[in-house]
């Protein structure tokens, strides 16, 4: 609150040394207009005026070592007002901003003995005028209202700190989180990609070393042919057998290739993929929004993938469109996926449904969803896809 050291924001700061200037000018102006017979105005406006001074000195300083010889010149300076006879229920109120100064700044019980030192002045100043036991009275209601500014202003000061710090820490969190994802995504593609580099060196290793033999084989039985026709045939059918292993290895292959990479990959980057490839291919351009995206199972990423591959194919086919928009949001607990485009729309009679658009309503089905095709608004062509959502509960 009314030092640098303490760890508040600047605008909780700025309210609360605010507060103490009007504290101190409402002090001033209420015993400037009440001065008593004989006292020099002038005296007792430089008295507050230094009192002001002290507490902007001491607000800019920022230096901790100046807090304990700042509380002391404060309070004695105030204190110095009971020489001049004002009365002590117009000076002491200062001492409430002391106090709330003194357990802000100080650690430990060194807040609570200023406080103490705080009311035991008080107690001296109305000994005067009312005698001990009723100062002695006063002191426990002031001493109590001194207390509970402290309280206040220490309560102020540590909820403030803790805000900052709990920002600190979500912000730290928002960070290592963000990491975290760019982490992953770059363990997934590089598994894919060894995963893709493995099979290379299998076809490399298997097919390739078979398809190199029969080669060599081939060569060599087209020399004995001339000359020995049935070694040159039996060459041959070595060949024939080591092609058709070949084959059906290349098969294993090909099926465990057979979906693209972009089905090991999350749907946004494998959308996003996607609508790239289309745009540097055709003259057809791509809006891609993803939105709310939840981790999905393969099944899902397969459909939402083929779906918008086959509306992206049949646009550029057949709908004469120079734009197209992809939507993907999840709300709800449901996957909706529009694809829409700016083409020749539908036609005036009832469109025959073609295998693709036969395909995107089955699979939909099959997970449970469902599909419509219909005329967009503005022109062109829509197609609509939803699907309930199945969270994968294991990493992808």
């Amino acid at each position: 609150m009314y030092n640098g050291h303490m760890k508040s924001n600047k605008s909780t700061g700025a309210m609360l040394w605010l507060t103490a200037y009007a504290t101190l000018a409402s002090v001033a102006v209420g015993t400037l207009l009440n001065l008593p017979e004989g006292q020099s105005f002038w005296t007792i406006f430089a008295v507050f005026a230094l009192i002001a001074v002290e507490m902007a000195f001491f607000q800019f300083a920022q230096n901790r070592n100046l807090t304990w010889l700042y509380l002391l010149v404060i309070t004695l300076t105030t204190a110095s007002l009971y020489f001049f006879n004002i009365p002590p229920g117009l000076y002491l109120v200062i001492f409430f901003v002391i106090s709330a100064q003194a357990m802000m700044s100080l650690e430990g019980l060194n807040g609570l003995g200023w406080i103490f030192l705080l009311a035991v002045i008080s107690t001296l100043s109305f000994v005067r005028l009312e005698g001990m036991q009723e100062a002695l009275m006063l002191m426990l209601v002031y001493g109590g209202g001194y207390l509970f500014f402290g309280i206040f202003g220490k309560a102020l000061q540590d909820a403030t700190y803790a805000n900052e710090r709990s920002q600190q820490l979500y912000d730290e969190l928002q960070k290592t989180h963000a990491q975290l994802q760019q982490s992953v995504q770059q363990l997934e593609e590089l598994a894919v990609t060894s995963e893709r580099n493995r099979l290379a060196r299998e076809m490399h290793d298997s097919i390739g070393h078979r398809l190199t033999v029969s080669a060599v084989q081939l060569e060599g039985a087209q020399r004995l042919i001339p000359q020995d026709p049935d070694k040159a045939a039996g060459i041959v059918g070595t060949v024939r057998e080591q092609v058709r292993e070949a084959l059906a290895e290349l098969r294993q292959t090909v099926t465990a290739l057979r979906q693209p990479i972009e089905f090991d990959l999350p749907i946004g980057q494998a959308l996003e993929r996607l609508a790239a490839s289309f745009e540097t291919g055709t003259d057809l351009k791509v809006e891609l929004t993803l939105a709310d995206l939840p981790a999905l199972y393969p099944q899902h990423r397969q459909v939402i993938y083929r779906t918008v591959q086959e509306s992206l194919t049949n646009i550029q086919r057949h709908a004469g469109a120079t734009r197209a928009w992809v939507h993907l949001h999840a709300a709800q607990e449901i996957l909706s996926l529009t694809i829409s485009d700016n083409g020749k729309g539908l036609p005036d009679s009832a469109p025959q449904q073609g295998y693709g658009l036969r395909g995107i309503q089955e699979r939909a089905a099959l997970l449970g969803g469902g599909s419509s095709f219909e005329a967009r608004t503005g022109g062109g062509a829509q197609i609509s896809v939803w699907l309930p959502i199945i969270r994968e509960t294991a990493n992808e």
